[in-house]
């Protein structure tokens, strides 16, 4: 068996106490591969087999893709009978984490903007903490105060102003941009200047959302100004 020399500086794999292997290379007898795509039964696995002092193979594709790794078929086989016996439970945990993380974002919403309508609040906290989308809500790098207002000015953007409607008619126009990738400068200036065309509309919802200015009477929308 050829094994390919040990990177442990690549983000593709877990644990630097991998030996990494090329997919092509038949599974070891005795051994299983853990296809990649279920976290608790990788990183069981792998737990277990280093605590029993036995290899862990860490399988590769010809592009040097992390596709799953190889442990002992006794070990794989006794982490899917904790995976099924912990699965309610499991379930139960993450519903309870995602609430909270919800009751948090919304928490911040509001103590940003306190004359929010609760039902944009809502929608809001909904659209930011979505799971898999690689929303702002979700982000570990910004200060809850930060990902609220980023969050709700998005918000604004896309359905309080003529934004979406002014960057399609921009794509469109720039018809040689349309099929670049999303991250490409020309897409990038594009957006850019239909941002800069809807900001002053955004400015004006985030000053009416958030908190009175100093010195200002507060207005209660429920009775008459005499």
């Amino acid at each position: 068996m050829t094994l390919r020399p040990r990177d442990t500086s690549s983000p593709l794999f877990h644990s630097a106490r991998d030996t990494i292997i090329n997919s092509s290379i038949d599974v070891l007898p005795g051994y299983y591969h853990v296809q990649k795509g279920d976290p608790y039964v990788t990183r069981h696995c792998r737990k277990l087999t280093q605590q029993a002092n036995q290899v862990v193979y860490a399988a590769v594709n010809n592009f040097g893709k992390h596709i799953g790794i190889h442990v002992p078929k006794q070990i794989y086989d006794a982490v899917k009978v904790s995976q099924q016996e912990t699965q309610a439970d499991r379930r139960q945990a993450v519903l309870k984490h995602d609430m909270r993380v919800q009751e948090r974002f919304r928490s911040a919403v509001l103590a940003r903007f306190p004359r929010i309508p609760p039902d944009e609040a809502d929608k809001i906290t909904g659209h930011a903490t979505a799971k898999g989308e690689r929303r702002v809500g979700r982000t570990g790098t910004l200060p809850l105060r930060e990902k609220a207002l980023r969050a709700t000015k998005a918000w604004i953007r896309h359905n309080f102003t003529d934004y979406d409607k002014f960057l399609s008619k921009g794509m469109a126009d720039e018809r040689a941009i349309r099929h670049m990738p999303p991250r490409d400068p020309r897409k990038a200036k594009v957006r850019d200047q239909t941002r800069k065309h809807v900001a002053r509309d955004i400015d004006a919802l985030v000053e009416a959302w958030g908190p009175p200015t100093a010195g200002a009477a507060v207005r209660n929308p429920n009775t008459n100004n005499l």
